[in-house]
Formats: structure tokens, sequence, C-alpha cells
């Protein structure tokens, strides 16, 4: 996908495994990276203060990020990633993914 200057709206939706999901509090970090240089591009946390992640449904989580450079070329990665201590020995479901750039209207 192309990456270029401006604003970026993510989406997700994430649940728990109830079973054995021990901590309510995780930080998601939302990226994206170029895969010619590795170079991040953008990034930004979701759950700064800490995001309650439900373990009975899956829950939607936003952002809205900026992008300061253009990547190389098309070959770039969005990547959800997570601080492994928090999450340790848990199971997240993660389901409709979406990364749209800011549209004409400005929304």
């Amino acid at each position: 996908m192309d990456v270029s200057p401006g604003q970026y709206n993510a989406s997700f939706y994430v649940q728990a495994l109830n079973s054995t999901y021990l901590s309510s509090n995780t930080t998601f970090t939302v990226s994206l990276r170029s895969n010619t240089t590795g170079e991040v591009l953008a990034t930004s946390l979701i759950g700064e203060e800490n995001t309650e992640v439900d373990t009975f449904r899956y829950q939607q989580l936003n952002v809205t990020f900026y992008c300061n450079a253009s990547a190389p070329d098309s070959n770039n990665t969005f990547e959800i990633t997570f601080d492994g201590e928090q999450a340790q020995g848990q199971t997240f479901y993660f389901s409709l993914f979406s990364l749209f750039p800011e549209t004409f209207k400005g929304e």
C-alpha cells in the first residue's frame, strides 16, 4: 500500500480469551512500516491509559494518527503490536482490521 504524509484512521476489533485473561489492561501500538527500509513511518498508541479488553465480546478500538513522511515504494505494512509482558500467557482474537488515509472531505 502507498503511504504518504497525512492523517490515517485505523480500527480493529479485539477480544481476550476469557478463561485465561488475567489482566484487563493492555496497550496496543499501531504502525506504518516500510518493508524496504524497515523504517517506521508513523506510529500511535491505543490505550496509553491502559485499554480494557472485553473478555465476552469483540471490542472495537480506534485511533487517528499522522504520517510525516512518504514511503519509498508501496511495499509497506500496517502493524498492530502489544507489550509482551502485559499480555504474557494470554490469548487475543483480532478481527476486521481497517486503515484509511484522510478522504477528500477531511474525514
